[in-house]
């Protein structure tokens, strides 16, 4: 699950009944885990990654083992890409979230699956941290989320609408 909120304020809709209203909610959800699924989570494996979303500096240590590696071919990521060394959790990572949301009339939930290492239980501070890194959302992504999750309830609610008159004009006519 994205440890995040995206507080909105929906108006009610007297002409809807309940089941019609989740799945308007439901509907706005998944775009909303899509859109943080595939266009904000490959941001966190690229370079500058690391400035952009704030993560914990790494050491000269792990630098230079990390360069080593890629000369001798064994990590895929440069020096910059800080989440990325042989590059299994990218794999993983974005493979399991894209095909992994759940939808609900109240949130999205994302299961995503990695390497060992990567888990949101505290095993220990470093693998939490590498969860909680990939997990960080920036305030304009969050006014991102939430303009999608506006604009795909309103086109539900468009859709939704235009499919009622569409069945009271043929029920009519």
């Amino acid at each position: 699950m994205i440890p995040f909120r995206v507080v909105t304020t929906i108006d009610p809709h007297p002409d809807l009944v309940r089941r019609e209203l989740h799945t308007v909610r439901r509907k706005a959800h998944r775009a909303v885990g899509l859109e943080w699924a595939v266009n904000m989570l490959p941001l966190h494996f690229g370079a500058g990654a690391g400035a952009r979303y704030g993560y914990t500096p790494r050491t000269r240590a792990w630098k230079r083992r990390k360069h080593a590696d890629f000369i001798r071919g064994l990590s895929v990521g440069q020096a910059d890409d800080d989440l990325v060394y042989r590059g299994r959790l990218r794999e993983q990572v974005l493979q399991s979230a894209r095909f992994n949301i759940r939808d609900f009339p109240s949130r999205v939930t994302i299961r995503m699956s990695g390497p060992a290492y990567f888990t949101l239980r505290a095993r220990s501070k470093h693998t939490r941290r590498i969860a909680d890194e990939i997990l960080l959302v920036t305030g304009g992504e969050r006014r991102r989320l939430g303009d999608v999750y506006d604009q795909a309830h309103n086109r539900e609610l468009r859709q939704l609408r235009a499919a009622r008159r569409l069945r009271k004009t043929e029920r009519f006519g």
